[in-house]
């Protein structure tokens, strides 16, 4: 099935554990729960790393620290840049847990994938910046 093997090259570009738990809800159809399962993931992970449920919390309270800026000058808009990521995770997480888990009747099944696959998309992108996360201690 070529549309089932394109799928599979898509998961096979996202964040290992969003690729684990939402890949075969993606290749089978089952697009917004894969979205709805990415953000959970994050937001779950976002807990454990920060002990806070939201990432203005995980950065203002929690002082979470991104690591991965290329350049020492451009640190603080990457800090900006990875914690508006994180927080575009948790509104969107918000809006699909409260739109009735569908998908409006008219959107083509092509806008649903590549809609879907934002998702998935974004929340390896949230994963990716919480696994080089730390705490900063007070200070610094």
């Amino acid at each position: 099935n070529p549309e089932g093997a394109h799928k599979q090259q898509m998961v096979q570009s996202l964040h290992h554990k969003i690729a684990s738990y939402c890949g075969n809800l993606f290749i089978d159809g089952h697009y917004i729960n894969a979205s709805l399962t990415s953000f959970i993931i994050v937001k779950d992970r976002l807990r454990e790393v920060s002990g806070f449920e939201r990432a203005n919390d995980a950065v203002g309270k929690g002082r979470l620290h991104f690591n991965g800026a290329p350049r020492k000058h451009v640190d603080e808009d990457f800090q900006r840049s990875a914690q508006f990521a994180l927080t575009s995770i948790d509104f969107a997480r918000n809006t699909l847990a409260h739109s009735n888990l569908t998908f409006p009747s008219d959107m083509p099944e092509e806008e649903k994938l590549n809609t879907t696959f934002s998702d998935l998309m974004l929340s390896s992108r949230g994963m990716w910046l919480l696994d080089g996360a730390v705490q900063k201690p007070v200070g610094m």
